[in-house]
């Protein structure tokens, strides 16, 4: 420990608790035996003169020990910043080469990456995405992994709480470093960038000829599928006209047969009809002919022609009843069972058969 003027100051001539004042105004603080410290302060003056110290400088006197737990503390948070300020500085240093470990590493998977794609095409010089983005060693997709990782790595609250009691002095100046590096790496950035941008013209040069080759094959080929799109169409124009015929053709012959069958149908009914009446005809005169000439025969035959003359009667209900049916549009082959059924069950047969 030195005094004033750098004269050696023994420590057990300084008493425990006291300070100790030069002539240049610098303090020396003891606290007891075991912890000593030494630092500069500049003597408080008035407005009068710079010159004259607010309190005497009298060597080795004692003063209160308030003041003397002031300045400890005031020593102690200078120490303190001081401490802050290295382990800042070492972070930082830490930081940067984390950094430029970081990219030198993504650099070195993107060679890799191009390398592998490259021998799993076979060695062939197809032009790839990134070839045409003239991606080299300089990848931006790469400095921007590297500008995530670094924003992954960036915490606002460790940056806080390591500063705190960080002078403004040293705060300033750790922002302006920062910035310079910011600087810088927007620098690099941008001439990676550029290069990108001045590699992607040079790799583009010459791709308009083969372009436009694929520009007419695609618009000769649009063509084809067009040609081909309107022959489509009109097949297919074709094919449902020809089933609309078709089904109209159909229809009318359907219709042309139901018309033909109904007029069997009707024929064949009215040959009954024909018979019926003429059998009633002849009952009728059988029986005026018998009750004229009182010639009654046998009870049974009189039976049985009345028997008949109301099968006769039932039959032609039966076919106006069929006549109907077929009119009001019912199946003819349902109308002439139903004729046949009635003819079998009373074996009527049509005049035609009966004068044969």
């Amino acid at each position: 420990m030195t005094g004033g003027q750098g004269t050696p100051v023994p420590l057990d001539s300084v008493p425990a608790g006291s300070l100790s004042f030069t002539a240049q105004g610098n303090v020396v603080g003891v606290m007891d035996q075991s912890f000593f410290f030494h630092f500069s302060y500049p003597p408080y003056t008035n407005s009068a003169s710079r010159n004259t110290p607010l309190f005497p400088l009298i060597p080795d006197s004692r003063m209160d020990m308030d003041l003397a737990l002031e300045m400890q503390h005031a020593v102690e948070k200078e120490v303190e910043n001081e401490t802050q300020v290295a382990r800042y500085r070492r972070h930082r240093r830490t930081r940067s080469a984390f950094f430029i470990e970081q990219e030198e590493r993504g650099k070195e998977e993107g060679r890799r990456r191009r390398a592998s794609q490259h021998s799993q095409s076979g060695g062939s010089l197809s032009l790839s995405p990134q070839d045409l983005m003239g991606r080299g060693d300089n990848d931006p997709s790469e400095h921007d992994d590297t500008t995530k990782e670094a924003e992954a790595a960036f915490s606002l609250s460790d940056f806080l709480s390591t500063r705190e009691h960080l002078p403004l002095d040293a705060l300033y100046d750790e922002l302006k470093d920062a910035l310079k590096e910011i600087r810088g790496r927007r620098v690099d950035v941008l001439s990676v960038e550029y290069g990108a941008f001045i590699g992607l013209g040079k790799d583009l040069h010459g791709l308009d000829g083969d372009i436009q080759e694929m520009r007419t094959a695609l618009l000769q080929m649009s063509r084809e599928i067009q040609g081909t799109e309107h022959a489509l169409d009109s097949s297919i124009s074709r094919l449902h006209q020809a089933l609309h015929d078709e089904t109209t053709r159909y229809h009318t012959i359907q219709a042309g047969r139901r018309v033909n069958h109904g007029k069997k149908l009707r024929e064949h009914l009215d040959g009954i009809l024909q018979q019926g009446a003429l059998d009633e005809v002849r009952s009728q005169g059988v029986m005026d002919t018998l009750e004229s000439l009182a010639l009654l025969g046998p009870l049974s035959d009189v039976e049985e022609d009345e028997r008949r003359c109301k099968e006769i009667k039932r039959g032609r209900e039966a076919l106006v009843e069929c006549l109907e049916c077929l009119v009001q549009g019912e199946e003819e082959d349902e109308g002439m069972e139903k004729a046949k059924a009635w003819l079998e069950e009373h074996q009527v047969v049509p005049a035609s058969h009966n004068e044969s």
